[in-house]
């Protein structure tokens, strides 16, 4: 099924869970859930149906708040995070597709002086004449898409707009343009890497890393880091495809 504007819709949901239960409905709630759990399907076919589980219990508490998932099986340690939404891809009363968006700092010192470090990364734009907007990352989340969506980003070319370039761009509103952009996904993550390399991003080979994210007596996978800098390029890319300015802006002002 090919990308039609017109027919999507978009959400932008706070992710504190109040917040989040007042802005969906329950359908929607409930497809945000299933949407996850059939994009691991698709992403792990050879996980057994419990590490798979594993895997969608760690990413819902990723969900609602990524600071409590720091250091468990999904999210590195020495890290924090802030601002953090959902932005959602509705077409007629089904989810199509989710992304978690928010702003992330991590720094190598740990305890107090660690902390301060990064909560200075989040908080301010400069300070005692450093430049911290150049270590606050616009950061992209485990990104769950249907079907359809995926074979559109492993077979089509990715000259062409979709769901997920308008996607990073609803979610950048509010960010500053001078932040570097941010993503961690799978080895097997194909249809996603597919999305951001069309957006300009590109492997940090020397940052990836096994991590057991299925559990802790279960096989590792790789989490590869994938970056670019500034956002202003990533949106530029975006904005470039064909399609993009029309199916952005119908979707910003169907926000308003």
């Amino acid at each position: 099924m090919a990308y039609n504007p017109e027919a999507t819709r978009y959400k932008i949901v706070p992710a504190n869970a109040k917040d989040y239960v007042k802005s969906l409905t329950v359908p929607q709630q409930r497809g945000v859930v299933e949407l996850v759990a059939a994009s691991i399907r698709a992403d792990f076919p050879e996980r057994t149906e419990d590490e798979r589980m594993e895997f969608e219990a760690q990413a819902q508490r990723v969900r609602h708040n990524p600071n409590n998932a720091v250091g468990g099986l999904l999210l590195r340690r020495r890290q924090a995070y802030r601002n953090t939404h959902h932005v959602l891809a509705i077409r007629g009363d089904e989810v199509v597709a989710h992304l978690p968006v928010a702003d992330n700092a991590s720094s190598k010192r740990g305890g107090v002086k660690g902390f301060a470090e990064m909560q200075g990364k989040l908080h301010f734009k400069e300070l005692g004449g450093k430049d911290w907007i150049g270590h606050r990352y616009f950061w992209l989340g485990y990104a769950a898409m249907s079907p359809d969506i995926r074979d559109r980003l492993m077979n089509e070319s990715t000259d062409e707009v979709n769901e997920l370039d308008v996607m990073v761009s609803l979610g950048g509103l509010g960010h500053d343009y001078r932040q570097p952009v941010s993503t961690y996904p799978w080895t097997e993550e194909n249809p996603w890497k597919a999305a951001v390399a069309g957006m300009g991003l590109n492997q940090d080979l020397e940052y990836g890393e096994d991590i057991r994210a299925f559990g802790a007596t279960a096989d590792p996978v790789h989490q590869e880091h994938w970056t670019a800098d500034p956002y202003r390029t990533v949106e530029e890319i975006i904005f470039a495809k064909n399609g993009a300015e029309e199916a952005i802006g119908r979707a910003r002002n169907q926000l308003a």
